[in-house]
């Protein structure tokens, strides 16, 4: 029984004197910057008449989670990933609130925002969305609405941010 307790206050010692920096605060990571990320990150599906999806989006709307991005600018970090090849083939177009004209970054996987991202997927592609917020006719109550459109059969995968 003695063997039982000396072990009990032995894994007590350690897991109460280990570092911020430990292995489960590795794995749970529980800095406000992850919060904020995946507070402002969505899905949305291109889903086919038969239920099937086509092709999806992840985007995380960045203005929110750093005071290093411009306020005048809305940023998003988006993925795209179209399923099969017949998809690839396809053509498609981004608008925010109906708005085209969208600046278009690629994303390279081994930078530290891509790094960063709560949710991913290795085989989409991501990019950095900026649209200035004056060419966006937004009035208080608004609300951003992404639309990924499937040009040649207008089927689309929206996402709606409420709060920006």
């Amino acid at each position: 029984m003695t063997k039982y307790i000396v072990l009990f206050f032995a894994v007590l010692l350690f897991v109460s004197c280990s570092s911020n920096n430990s292995f489960v605060n590795y794995i749970f990571d529980s800095t406000k910057d992850y919060q904020s990320l995946i507070q402002n990150t969505k899905k949305a599906d291109i889903i086919e008449n038969n239920n099937t999806i086509k092709a999806f989006m992840i985007s995380t709307y960045l203005n929110q989670t750093s005071v290093k991005w411009d306020d005048n600018i809305f940023h998003f970090a988006i993925g795209f990933y179209k399923v099969d090849e017949e998809n690839n083939k396809s053509k498609y177009k981004l608008t925010i609130n109906d708005y085209e004209d969208i600046n278009l970054t690629k994303l390279h996987k081994n930078s530290s925002l891509y790094e960063s991202l709560p949710i991913k997927n290795s085989w989409a592609d991501y990019f950095i969305v900026e649209v200035a917020k004056d060419d966006i006719n937004i009035t208080i109550n608004d609300k951003l609405h992404l639309k990924w459109i499937k040009i040649d059969e207008n089927i689309t995968a929206n996402i709606l941010y409420e709060q920006f």
